[in-house]
This record gives C-alpha cells, sequence and structure tokens, in this order.
C-alpha cells in the first residue's frame, strides 16, 4: 500500500515538473519550481540508505519514479534548473537507477532533442535561457 502511495504521489509530481518546464515567466517558473522542489523533499524524506526506494531491490516504485528523474536530470543538464538541489538520497537514487540497463534503455536516444524541443514549443521562460 505504502508503494502504491508514493507511486500515485509521482504521479502528480511529474506534473509539478511538467508546469517548472510550462511556465510562461520567470515569476510562474521560479513559484512552479519551488513547488515541485518542495514535493520532491518529500520523497527524500521516504528515502532510506538505499540504493532504491525500498532499499537494495529494485521495485516498481523505482520503475515508476525512473523517467521522471530522468527528465530532472535532463532539465539540469540542458538549463542548469537542479530541482535536486539540497538533496542528496534523491541525487543517489537517480544515479543508481541510471546504471541501469533497464532505465537508459527505457527511453529513445534522442529523448534530451525531443525535451529541448517541448521546452522551446512551450515559449516558456526556459525557452529563453537555452
Amino acid at each position: 500500500a505504502k508503494n502504491r502511495e508514493w507511486i500515485e504521489f509521482g504521479s502528480s509530481l511529474n506534473m509539478e515538473v511538467i508546469a517548472v518546464l510550462m511556465a510562461k515567466d520567470k515569476a510562474e517558473f521560479d513559484g512552479k519550481f519551488q513547488q515541485a522542489h518542495a514535493s520532491l523533499a518529500r520523497v527524500e524524506a521516504q528515502l532510506g540508505s538505499g540504493p532504491f526506494f525500498n532499499g537494495p531491490a529494485f521495485s516498481l516504485v523505482d520503475a515508476a519514479y525512473a523517467p521522471l528523474l530522468q527528465r530532472v536530470a535532463i532539465l539540469q543538464q540542458l538549463y542548469q534548473v537542479d530541482l535536486l538541489a539540497d538533496l542528496p538520497k534523491l541525487q543517489s537514487w537517480w544515479d543508481a537507477l541510471a546504471t541501469r540497463d533497464s532505465v537508459r534503455q527505457s527511453a529513445v536516444p534522442e529523448l534530451d532533442q525531443l525535451y529541448l524541443d517541448a521546452v522551446h514549443k512551450a515559449g516558456g521562460y526556459l525557452a529563453t535561457r537555452g
């Protein structure tokens, strides 16, 4: 039940990250960033010693969060938007997920470019930064 709850929370968190991506101006971006960061901090508080959500074994929660954390990493790489700042357990969790073949192979190779295109198509604040 706990895992199902956190998977559902991850779905809403994904929408918060998309809202950061789509923010139309700096004020909206800052507000959406803070909201997403606060939600990520809630996840951080649930993480133990890792490397995965429930400890040493990869689980459905890990599979559910991998795409979200992958996109958070892309925002960091392309726009220096660090939603994982001051969240070392989340960063370690992403680092562990990113080494798995199943995670690396779960997205198309051109995902970074597709994400960049989506940001520019949205025409918001991030598009003016990159």
